[in-house]
């Protein structure tokens, strides 16, 4: 495989894949993905259309996992538990997620990819028509000046979300040899409403669990805004992390050919 498409096929990965990914070895997947992906050459005109292009074609194939390529599948994506938000203040609450799976990353409706080689940023922004969240959830603290506490389902609706990455990564040597190391990785999702349900809130009350839902519902927008900035943050870490251990097995010349 050349190194053009080297370059193309190794920034997709390790943009798509950093949600939940391991790649066995560079050479085994430098060998294995020869013609999967297309091919665009950094230089050409249209480089940036090509490189969107070829961003949908990955998502179209990571997004149903492959053994193949150790990919695990992005739909559904299975969080086994991640903790949002403080149950400290009058307008506050803790929320934890346990084992649940997030519907819809594989009905990606629009897409926008740039890549800046020479600043070695790379911006993805994805829309999808629903993300949805079943599994286990507890939850504790206070909206307004109503306590909340339950552990129970957890079924929630995100409707129309925009999910943004921004990643940030510098160029630096390990024993004479160029890699890239990502300084940063920022997520934001931008969510215009939705729907939630909670079972068992307050002990299994079921009058004050139905009006709580009513309540969370009315105001789900502001309501997930308070935890929101929490959840991209610790999404954004977790998938720091995973890049970085993708990018420390790629050396800098095959990933970026021209830069």
């Amino acid at each position: 495989m050349d190194n053009t498409h080297s370059f193309v096929v190794k920034i997709i990965l390790s943009i798509v894949l950093v949600h939940c990914v391991t790649l066995a070895s560079a050479a085994v997947a430098k060998s294995k993905l020869s013609g999967k992906f297309h091919i665009c050459q950094p230089k050409e005109k249209d480089f940036q259309k090509c490189f969107k292009s070829s961003v949908e074609h990955a998502l179209s194939i990571i997004t149903k996992g492959n053994r193949e390529f150790n990919i695990v599948p992005l739909e559904p994506l299975h969080i086994p538990r991640l903790h949002v938000g403080e149950g400290n203040g009058p307008v506050g609450f803790g929320l934890t997620f346990d084992n649940c799976d997030f519907h819809g990353l594989g009905s990606v409706t629009d897409i926008t990819a740039k890549a800046d080689l020479e600043k070695h940023t790379f911006d993805i922004s994805l829309k999808v028509p629903h993300i949805i969240i079943t599994g286990k959830y507890e939850i504790d603290g206070r909206i307004l000046l109503l306590p909340i506490r339950g552990r129970g389902d957890i079924n929630m609706t995100c409707d129309k979300p925009t999910i943004d990455w921004k990643i940030q990564g510098k160029p630096i040597d390990k024993a004479g040899v160029t890699y890239l190391d990502i300084q940063k990785f920022k997520l934001v999702h931008r969510v215009p409403g939705g729907s939630i349900h909670l079972t068992n809130l307050f002990d299994g009350d079921e009058k004050l669990g139905a009006t709580m839902n009513k309540f969370l519902n009315e105001n789900f927008k502001d309501v997930l805004g308070m935890v929101m900035k929490d959840f991209d943050e610790t999404m954004g870490e977790l998938m720091k992390g995973l890049a970085k251990r993708i990018f420390d097995q790629l050396p800098y010349n095959e990933i970026f050919p021209t830069a």
